[in-house]
């Protein structure tokens, strides 16, 4: 075939491509599309015709013009399997993940993600795998994603997509769901939280909603369509739109979800304050949840997953409102409580649920409560006095654990979470019990321990059991539990977000994981409005902190500084500094030690902070810490670490003859190649060094790191490491010789 025949016959391919996505074509195949879920002759149509596909690709989203759908198949991925990659259209991250394990039987796909190129030339991959990449105007999908979505009724409506269970012509009551995240390699992308222990008698006056996020590779919180456009006015004209239909008011409303879900519920309920709110588990900041390998090259990328309001901010709101509000969760889930939701207390409206487990086995173990709490607002709830014979105490140095001893004879024909119970002020406080071989015994196991730091333990007299079925179990010790004398002046009472609006004051924080806890204090800064450095620097002493100054002059300038003083030696130092850069919104974390008595073990889990250009420097010598051996070697060819210590030692050997005047504030260090310049500030009574003519803090003054400067933090270059600029030059240094880059 000719050129000239193979130039027509690409015309008409890309004409007939445009007839067929056009608005025209789109709204009849989602007429077909829709109708053969409710006629069994027109689904037997399709599926005779081998056409499902098709018809799914042409009713799908549709985006702007010169943006596509493509679908990424990596070949050989046994040899590559956890390792990450980074697929690139140009020098443009357009997605990324970490490899998992396929379906068995079929190949390792990611779809749906949005390219502006039709030319398969101009992508390509960061692992050495063979790939191959399809592009299409329509989504793609699968056959397991179109049967799932025919079981569960799964429809589109719009760019919104839902299904509808329960009442459909009179409800009374309506429960909106929202759903969590599968696998990353998953042939079901995209599901929806059906619930199905609530039966048709359940729902008899009851429309259940049931939200799917189907938009980009396997949701996006629904806070964008797949083009990156805000869904918050579609989705929410969806809800109006059924309580129009069915005459429902915010307060005839429940809205559940879990993890992801429960992230979306708090999202989609800021305008129905009367609305009862069940969560499990959600992300409290997006941002910080996604900078990890599964989402820190794609979902982290989204511009609006930065810029909406999160989900934190939000429920404190809620929090001021009063607002009804169930909410499950594990101490042992950091990344998604955000440390809020364990020191939440004296909140009306509030019942904290918490479980043991981790991220994963909330929403499981839990399923007879929120079953309950369901049956409950359908008004199909029973509650039940027992009687509470004895509660006993068991504590070590750090926690408290609980027994229970309860009358026998409850039914257990349906599975109950039994729980302690005690108050918050006005909020109600459970905690998740094990059951006994005996059943009138239940007890906390070593997962399940109170914190008497943050815990009111003597409110805790009370045990409830919530059962599937709805029945409610409930009875009153006679005593309470007990604190122990070497808890009692732990408590952690600030219940305050980090960083807000009160700068110049000296503030408290803490963080919890599993359960281990670290507190802080710490004063905030602000420097420059458009910097992009975010300076921590830890002290021994915040009341006594001298004039500990920003960076001057810097290729990155520092947008707040933040001085901290650790309450709890340096547990959690990182999660705090990554909270702080993350919240501000920078784009470059410095990490400034001045503390004392700080080991190698600290530096390394400082150095190590989960984020894209993060560096550490010392200002002091540290315990245990060989700058010649690996990793430490490794970090300071990397610009990670600095030590500045060996500049201080440097500058007393040069004996100058302003160094020891009192009345001297300021030194510089001749002029370090391509370094850095020094201040040496006037001397704290805190110095352990002979006379008051003491070196204070040595303050970097030009950023080391790499001076690549874009101005898109959602921007990622090809480099020779995965998530960082590797500088070329090592210019630090050691015994007078420059140390060699092997």
């Amino acid at each position: 075939m000719n050129k000239r025949a193979l130039l027509y016959k690409r015309k008409i391919r890309n004409a007939a491509k445009k007839v067929a996505f056009s608005d025209v074509s789109r709204s009849i195949a989602r007429e077909i599309y829709s109708l053969s879920r409710r006629s069994a002759l027109v689904s037997a149509g399709i599926e005779r015709t081998n056409s499902s596909e098709i018809f799914g690709r042409l009713s799908s989203e549709r985006l702007p013009e010169g943006k596509y759908f493509a679908k990424l198949t990596i070949k050989d991925w046994e040899n590559h399997l956890d390792k990450r990659f980074k697929l690139f259209q140009g020098n443009k991250l357009i997605y990324g993940n970490q490899i998992e394990k396929p379906a068995r039987g079929f190949p390792l796909e990611y779809r749906n993600i949005v390219v502006s190129s039709r030319r398969l030339e101009n992508f390509s991959l960061s692992i050495d795998a063979p790939f191959t990449l399809a592009i299409s105007q329509g989504a793609f999908s699968t056959q397991q994603q179109t049967d799932y979505d025919f079981k569960y009724g799964v429809e589109q409506h719009g760019d919104v997509f839902y299904s509808l269970r329960g009442n459909k012509v009179n409800p009374r009551k309506i429960i909106i769901t929202f759903p969590g995240f599968g696998p990353s390699t998953t042939r079901i992308p995209y599901s929806v939280s059906y619930l199905k222990a609530l039966t048709d008698k359940d729902l008899k006056d009851t429309l259940m909603v049931c939200f799917q996020d189907r938009y980009m590779v396997s949701g996006t919180y629904m806070i964008t369509d797949s083009a990156g456009r805000p869904l918050y006015s579609r989705v929410k004209s969806a809800i109006d739109s059924l309580l129009r239909e069915y005459n429902l008011q915010d307060r005839d409303m429940l809205l559940f979800g879990a993890s992801k879900g429960g992230s979306i519920a708090i999202y989609y309920a800021q305008e129905y304050p009367g609305a009862q709110l069940v969560v499990a588990v959600p992300q409290m900041n997006l941002p910080y949840y996604m900078n990890k390998p599964f989402f820190r090259n794609n979902l982290f990328l989204v511009p609006e997953i930065h810029n909406i309001e999160q989900p934190e901010s939000i429920l404190r709101r809620y929090f001021r409102e009063g607002r009804k509000i169930d909410y499950f969760y594990t101490n042992s889930d950091e990344l998604s409580n955000h440390s809020l939701i364990e020191f939440a207390r004296d909140i009306p409206g509030l019942t904290k649920h918490r479980i043991n487990g981790k991220h994963g086995d909330v929403a499981r173990t839990a399923l007879p409560s929120i079953l309950n709490i369901m049956r409950g607002f359908l008004g199909v709830s029973t509650v039940k006095e027992i009687r509470a014979e004895t509660l006993r105490t068991f504590s070590d140095e750090s926690f408290i654990f609980g027994q229970a001893r309860i009358q026998t004879g409850i039914s257990r024909t349906d599975p109950i979470n039994w729980y302690l119970e005690g108050n918050l002020g006005r909020s109600v406080f459970r905690v998740l019990l094990t059951d006994h071989s005996y059943d009138f015994v239940k007890y906390s196991d070593r997962s399940q321990r109170i914190i008497p730091a943050y815990d009111l333990v003597e409110s805790i007299n009370t045990i409830v059991g919530l059962g599937a079925d709805g029945s409610v179990y409930k009875g009153r010790f006679p005593n309470h539990l007990e604190r122990s004398p070497e808890h009692r002046n732990k408590l952690i009472s600030e219940f305050q977000p980090i960083l807000d609006d009160t700068q110049g004051v000296v503030k408290e924080y803490a963080i919890v994981n599993g359960a281990t806890y670290s507190r802080f204090k710490y004063v905030a800064q602000p420097i420059q409005a458009d910097g992009r450095t975010v300076e921590v620097h830890f002290v021994d002493d915040i009341t006594n902190i001298a004039k500990i100054r920003a960076a001057a002059k810097q290729t990155h300038p520092t947008k707040t500084l933040i001085i901290v003083e650790s309450q709890d030696e340096m547990t959690f130092a990182n999660l705090f500094a990554l909270r702080c850069v993350m919240t501000l919104k920078g784009q470059r974390l410095r990490i400034v030690l001045h503390s004392c008595g700080l080991d190698a073990s600290d530096v390394k889990a400082l150095v190590k902070t989960d984020w894209i250009y993060v560096q550490v420097v010392l200002v002091r010598a540290v315990t245990n810490l060989n700058m010649s051996r690996r990793p430490f070697s490794n970090w300071i060819r990397k610009r990670r670490l600095n030590i500045l210590q060996s500049a201080q030692n440097e500058m007393r050997a040069l004996g100058a003859e302003n160094y020891s005047s009192p009345n001297k504030n300021v030194l510089r260090l001749p002029a370090h190649p391509q370094e850095f310049t020094m201040e040496v500030e006037e001397a704290s009574s805190r110095d352990n060094i002979k006379q008051e003519e003491n070196i204070e803090y040595a303050i970097l003054r030009e950023d080391p790191m790499e001076k690549s400067d874009s101005s898109n933090l959602f921007e990622t270059k090809i480099t020779g490491e995965d998530d960082f600029v590797i500088s070329r030059k090592n210019l630090i240094k050691k015994s007078g010789k420059k140390s060699r880059r092997k």
